[in-house]
């Protein structure tokens, strides 16, 4: 199959009529293009494992389901244009990159559960719907300060994207999944993986009305209660899984022309992540202070240790002092004996420091990557939570570069 490019750019300020006098250089530019993205291989393939089995006393072989497959998939093929610029001012002092682009995929791939009749139990990849991406990219480079004995550089990076499941194409109406309370949907017209919470029936005042409607067998709108228990478990849409802007800044500072200070924060924000171990430890472990409050009443009793997920799902915003390091460069006049040419001493440390919004256990950074998963109904490239996750480490190194 192919997938056609285009690219344009236009240096206006080669043009004699260009006279803009803090503007050094400026490009305009535009491209369109699209791309597939073809799923693994043998995912289209149907497949059944080998086992044994006892019948009458006697051991024999039998097959039984593995993968479901899918003979109709086919590659997901993603249309998109960009517009943008390019510039140069005050001498280079400011550099610019401002770029809009605008993404639309047709016959997105997806996981969707084996339907149980099947005798299947797991996901399977399916062509459905049209997933649009749209968003605004920029960097900033600065150098306000420059001289023989003190330089200093910055870069700023700047990102939104907005992602949405525009259709399923009348395929289905939607996807639910997720570990433990099953709180994400791909739904027409939000972002994919989009979380949704349950919460507890409320007065006009905001307290929780008793008898409460989420207790353990509590009712999924998809769903039937054959013992007619439980509540209706009403769901309200509370954000996107993943970062809808993104912020960076770095900065280096060179004194002497031998000594580097390199310092880096990142921001990312716009999303929302599940505590999925603040759940399990007050519903299923019951080892919180929320449910062994002496004075706790029926009603938190109830609330606390139902399907609930209100209280877990929270803006998971964070700012990360990402590496903050130094580097001093010996004298050439220092290589000694050995010839060297040239010789530094390093030491950085990351992760020093971060501010969140998230108000669960783990750390903001590690919830927002994909968690996989094999159980039926989860889809492993959306799904997203915290339950046990190990933050990524403070680290303190040293280290000597030698070049001869």
């Amino acid at each position: 199959m192919a997938y056609p490019k285009v690219s344009l750019s236009y240096v206006i300020s080669d043009e004699d009529f260009f006279n803009v006098g803090f503007l050094d250089d400026l490009k305009l530019r535009f491209a369109w293009g699209q791309a597939g993205n073809a799923p693994a291989p043998f995912t289209a393939d149907r497949t059944y494992q080998q086992e044994k089995a006892t019948v009458d006393g006697d051991a024999s072989g039998g097959l039984t389901t593995s993968e479901y497959g899918n003979p109709d998939l086919k590659a997901e093929t993603g249309s998109e244009w960009e517009l943008g610029f390019d510039a140069s001012l005050f001498r280079n002092l400011l550099g610019l990159e401002v770029t809009y682009y605008n993404q639309r995929t047709n016959d997105a791939l997806m996981s969707i559960p084996d339907a149980p009749s099947t005798g299947f139990n797991g996901t399977h990849l399916v062509n459905i719907g049209t997933v649009s991406n749209v968003g605004l990219e920029m960097l900033a480079t600065l150098s306000p300060f420059r001289s023989p004995s003190f330089s200093w550089d910055m870069t700023f990076s700047f990102s939104t994207n907005k992602n949405e499941l525009v259709s399923f194409g009348g395929t289905r109406d939607e996807v639910q999944f997720g570990a433990f309370t099953n709180s994400q949907r791909h739904r027409e017209g939000y972002p994919l993986g989009s979380f949704w919470a349950v919460d507890a029936e409320r007065d006009a005042s905001g307290n929780i009305v008793y008898p409460i409607n989420l207790l353990n067998d509590c009712v999924w709108p998809d769903t039937e209660d054959p013992n007619g228990n439980g509540g209706s478990c009403e769901e309200r849409y509370v954000g996107s899984p993943t970062p809808t802007k993104m912020l960076g800044f770095a900065t280096t500072f060179t004194l002497f022309g031998n000594l580097r200070v390199f310092a880096n924060l990142d921001y990312k924000g716009g999303h929302y992540q599940l505590c999925a171990i603040c759940s399990i430890n007050n519903r299923s472990n019951q080892n919180t202070w929320n449910v062994n409050d002496p004075a706790r009443s029926d009603t938190s009793d109830a609330y606390w240790k139902s399907l609930q997920t209100a209280e877990y799902i929270s803006a998971a915003d964070f700012l990360k002092l990402r590496e903050l390091a130094l580097t001093y460069t010996m004298p050439a006049s220092w290589g000694g004996p050995f010839r060297v040419a040239r010789w530094s001493i390093n030491l950085s440390a990351r992760n020093l420091w971060t501010t969140t919004k998230y108000k669960g256990i783990g750390d903001p950074e590690v919830l927002w990557a994909p968690r996989g998963g094999g159980e039926s109904g989860r889809d492993s490239n959306f799904e997203t939570l915290d339950y046990a996750s190990v933050p990524p480490p403070r680290r303190i190194s040293a280290s000597i570069s030698v070049n001869f």
